[in-house]
């Protein structure tokens, strides 16, 4: 029989019985010593004569125990300090080529490692700006981190360039500089005439974080308009990896991040 629209009282069930254990889920009580033993007692190894004479309540031999599981691990060198120690030195734009890096994943998964040698002898100020941003030395400006460590390559067309530097939004429409605000055209000095060309993404016809690198061997129609700063030294293989989940129109199908990243030299 068709119950639709029919109604239909609702069922009645019996009002189970609740046995009263309040009493029985009690604490025990204590007096005002042992409920502080009570309180600290972590384990059979603590002992209430030992606490009750003020003596140590761990036995001696547990106590050992213990420190000795609780030491750090000795580092132990071989050699002549020397052999290891190294000196870190302070970058001077201008002094030499910077040499940077970004550790590249897809899908999450990572596929290696670019190295990038950036010209700050023809565009220091580019060079400083892509620099600082993979060092993430400046911190951060309206609450945004000054770093392209998590960031995407969020345009990938194949044969053509593989661009990212989005710190802002991650899809191309924001960005940072270090500057503060966007600069300039620095010169047009260098060509587009290798893949793996570092060279500046405007947005909006300024120039913030964002950048592209080249995926073809030639690409010099792009000379003029935008600046060329540097150029893939090292983990060209990394770009065919690039290159492979990119599409005609620059999406890709999978995620493409810069896991890591930061100066080398």
């Amino acid at each position: 029989e068709n119950s639709v629209g029919r109604t239909m009282a609702p069922p009645q069930y019996a009002t189970p019985h609740i046995p009263n254990t309040a009493g029985a889920r009690q604490a025990p009580t204590y007096s005002a010593d042992a409920a502080l033993r009570q309180s600290e007692r972590k384990g059979p190894q603590w002992d209430d004569a030992r606490i009750s004479k003020n003596e140590a309540p761990l036995r001696a031999d547990l106590l050992a125990a213990s420190a000795a599981k609780t030491s750090p691990p000795q580092l132990l060198l071989e050699g002549d300090p020397s052999d290891w120690e190294y000196e870190i030195r302070e970058y001077v734009p201008g002094e030499r080529n910077p040499v940077v890096f970004f550790d590249v994943a897809i899908g999450g998964v990572g596929v290696g490692r670019l190295e990038m040698t950036l010209r700050d002898d023809v565009a220091p100020r580019t060079c400083e700006n892509f620099r600082a941003l993979c060092t993430g030395e400046r911190g951060s400006f309206e609450d945004h981190a000054l770093w392209y460590k998590g960031s995407k390559f969020h345009r990938v067309v194949p044969d053509f360039v593989a661009q990212g530097g989005d710190i802002t939004r991650g899809n191309g429409s924001g960005g940072l500089s270090i500057y503060g605000e966007p600069f300039d055209d620095e010169n047009f000095t260098l060509s587009h005439d290798r893949r793996g060309t570092l060279s500046v993404a405007t947005t909006n016809g300024a120039h913030t974080s964002h950048f592209f690198i080249t995926l073809r061997d030639d690409a010099r129609f792009l000379d003029g308009t935008h600046v060329v700063f540097g150029f893939v030294s090292a983990g060209l293989d990394v770009l065919d990896h690039i290159q492979d989940v990119g599409s005609t129109q620059g999406r890709t199908h999978k995620a493409v991040t810069v896991a890591n990243c930061g100066q080398l030299a």
